[in-house]
């Protein structure tokens, strides 16, 4: 008897020895997985904000307008394409106005200088 019961014991043992590995690695692949999306999101909303942030400066480069970033609505509201399976809508925010500032700011630069009126060798 003493030694079927420690054959359970020692069977019961081997058991939880084998599921945990497997348990942590669930868990692991799981967070994992929720941070690559969460990446991929904030990826997704940078692209968003810098495509919006180029189209803007560069009309306000072309129209010989003061570099104005927080000018724009787009910016302010910086949820342009969110979705709710998006996360966190702060997160998201924050990710869409870095890429519209600096969207902006290339674009804003190439069409400023590209005025004829700007340019030091046209000026007199």
């Amino acid at each position: 008897m003493k030694t079927r019961s420690r054959l359970v014991g020692y069977t019961l043992v081997a058991g939880l020895l084998i599921m945990a590995p497997a348990c942590a690695t669930g868990f692991s692949d799981r967070a994992s997985n929720r941070a690559s999306y969460a990446m991929e999101s904030q990826r997704r909303a940078y692209a968003r904000g810098y495509d919006s942030g180029r189209d803007k400066g560069r009309g306000d480069g072309r129209k010989g307008n003061a570099s104005n970033v927080e000018g724009h609505r787009e910016f302010r509201d910086g949820n342009k394409g969110y979705d709710s399976g998006d996360g966190d809508r702060g997160v998201y925010r924050d990710a869409f106005r870095d890429g519209f500032t600096t969207g902006y700011g290339e674009s804003y630069a190439a069409n400023h200088s590209d005025r004829a009126g700007d340019r030091p060798d046209t000026q007199r």
